[in-house]
């Protein structure tokens, strides 16, 4: 039954608040660029899914976006604030009716006015992503096969051709992305991490299979921008994923979790670029949960911070 928790930071007195009661009905959320707002996905009587809002504190709960049987996911705030990307199956009519592919609308929170961001409807696209300085808007197109990239200003279109499904991470100043895309070697097939350059149009190559990594995935980068965390699996026989840090060209490499009886996913940075928040599962227990936990880099030290909770996001 997934709901909406807080907890502090290791070291700072308090403990873990629940902060929705929906029975279990939460799918997913995202925080506003300030952490004063929280929007999150709500399953509905229908079995559609809303979109519901909130300050960071659980209070003020309202209805922000009716998608009755539609169902809408994956949200993410523009950097100012004022806009909320999300990703919307609508359900068409008949005796079985069923969610149709995904496509892009955008939110106006001040207006409450919500639409399609393409007028073309074979324009696809799940897990919008803005750029932080607001320019773009990034989300993985299946009828593309890649990620499309919108410059808002301009109204120019790019895809980054891959085949899994997600969409990349931003560099800090909006201009890059860092991605993942599969690669064939011999008779093998690989992931490799690509970065596109938005302002020069270029695509060069970061981390392949010659750096001894059978599986990528997509990096977190920090604040400011000199490093990056990714997930990577170095054995073909191992469904394990070790968590590594490393420079934006993928020297200084060190793994920061490797425990073989956990995979780790789910990463990202604090605003202060200074820890890493990450998720962990056990491989060979069986109803095994996954947990959360922070590694704080100059102590070099991992804490966990939660049990059976997975999905976390820092609130600024």
């Amino acid at each position: 039954t997934p709901e909406l928790w807080r907890a502090p930071l290791p070291g700072e007195p308090g403990g873990p608040e629940q902060l929705t009661h929906t029975w279990g009905r939460v799918f997913d959320y995202s925080v506003a660029p300030d952490g004063s707002r929280i929007v999150y996905s709500q399953i509905n009587d229908q079995t559609g899914i809303d979109l519901w809002l909130m300050d960071s504190a659980g209070a003020d709960q309202q209805l922000f976006v009716l998608c009755g049987r539609d169902r809408c996911t994956g949200s993410d705030w523009s950097p100012d604030g004022d806009r909320v990307a999300y990703s919307r199956e609508e359900v068409g009519a008949g005796a079985n009716p069923r969610p149709g592919p995904p496509r892009v609308w955008t939110m106006a929170v001040g207006s409450g006015q919500t639409a399609p961001l393409f007028q073309d409807s074979q324009i696809l696209g799940h897990s919008p992503s803005w750029s932080p300085d607001g320019r773009r808007l990034a989300a993985f197109d299946g009828n593309a096969g890649g990620i499309r990239v919108l410059d808002i200003e301009t109204g120019e279109q790019q895809v980054l051709n891959s085949q899994l499904g997600q969409v990349g991470e931003w560099s800090p100043d909006g201009q890059r992305m860092l991605f993942t895309a599969m690669r064939l070697v011999g008779e093998g097939a690989f992931t490799e991490v690509l970065l596109a350059d938005f302002t020069t149009r270029g695509l060069d190559p970061v981390i392949g299979p010659e750096a001894g990594y059978v599986d990528a995935g997509v990096p977190a980068w920090s604040p400011a921008g000199d490093w990056i965390v990714l997930g990577v699996r170095r054995g073909a026989d191992s469904s394990a994923r070790e968590l590594w840090l490393m420079r934006p060209d993928a020297s200084e490499a060190v793994a920061i979790a490797s425990d073989p009886g956990f995979t780790y996913g789910g990463y990202s940075w604090d605003p202060a670029g200074s820890a890493v928040a990450f998720q962990r599962f056990p491989l060979a227990t069986p109803d095994a949960h996954p947990d959360v936990l922070i590694w704080v880099m100059d102590q070099q030290s991992v804490e966990v911070i939660a049990q059976d909770a997975w999905l976390a996001r820092w609130l600024p």
